[in-house]
């Protein structure tokens, strides 16, 4: 007995119902807070065989630039960011059939890798939405809320800045550079706080905040700022722990970001209160 071909549709089902829960094997630098994230290859590895079993192709078919920009760096070159959307066309080799998708990327780089980097970026998307693969991990959360190793041995930090905030210049050292930089988690920018010969407070900023704050690079780096965030506990491999500041606002001579609120206008009033006029003689209302 022959059994009846599958579908496109049904082929697909089968692969997504087998699809196991894709691991975190790859993980930031530890000065960006050493957070595991899943890299395409694993995500790769796995529907590459699954599809191939099933004589299933899956080809980028047309690229869309949708943005790009250039940014000048402190050592007098460009960081230049592109931002694109692929659609990615599934067929079956034994039917004809086929169907696409659509997957967003996006890459940043100093040199000629943002195009490669944005590739990339889309083929992951592509593989964990397209067949709904599980990270085990909510897209939606912020970096402060996900939970951060302490060492047994170290007491509980404070969560948030004291309402002051915290006052130092801003200072570069090593991977802590004022660059941005693009992670599987959104956009950061990390820097140092210092105050006197210590080494510093590091500090990251997200997303608008960090895209907002990186143009004015040329000017904060040295200035005295103040400012405000949620700490998290982080650790190296070798267990060393530490502390980072995620930045949600920050103070210059010059601007606050995010900006404040506008203040609402107060109700106006006259300067001085109406008189009652009524117990004046008559002559005397009769001239005014």
């Amino acid at each position: 007995m022959v059994e009846p071909k599958l579908s496109l549709h049904r082929k697909l089902a089968q692969v997504m119902y087998e699809a196991e829960r894709i691991p975190k094997n790859g993980r930031a630098p530890k000065e960006m807070g050493g957070y595991p994230f899943v890299q395409v290859g694993d995500a790769a590895d796995y529907i590459r065989k699954a599809l191939a079993e099933k004589v299933i192709t899956m080809m980028p078919t047309a690229v869309h630039v949708v943005g790009q920009q250039d940014r000048p760096t402190k050592s007098g070159g460009s960081m230049t960011t592109v931002d694109l959307i692929t659609e990615w066309t599934l067929t079956d080799g034994e039917s004809g059939e086929s169907i696409t998708i659509m997957s967003f990327g996006s890459g940043a780089d100093g040199g000629d890798k943002y195009s490669g980097k944005a590739s990339t970026s889309a083929m992951k998307y592509a593989l964990l939405t397209g067949f709904l693969l599980s990270t085990g991990e909510d897209s939606e959360a912020s970096p402060g809320e996900r939970p951060a190793a302490r060492p047994p041995d170290r007491p509980p930090l404070e969560r948030t800045t004291h309402e002051n905030g915290l006052v130092g210049k801003v200072a570069t050292s090593g991977t802590q550079d004022f660059e941005l930089r693009e992670t599987p988690d959104g956009w950061v920018l990390p820097f140092r706080l210092k105050e006197g010969n210590k080494a510093g407070q590091i500090i990251i900023a997200h997303d608008a905040l960090a895209q907002a704050l990186y143009p004015f690079r040329e000017t904060l780096i040295g200035q005295r700022v103040t400012v405000w965030g949620r700490y998290t506990d982080e650790e190296t491999p070798t267990g060393f722990g530490y502390k980072v500041l995620h930045l949600e606002r920050i103070q210059t001579t010059d601007f606050i970001l995010p900006a404040p609120d506008a203040p609402q206008e107060a109700p106006s009033a006259p300067l001085f209160p109406e008189a009652d006029l009524s117990d004046l003689p008559p002559e005397w209302n009769d001239a005014a």
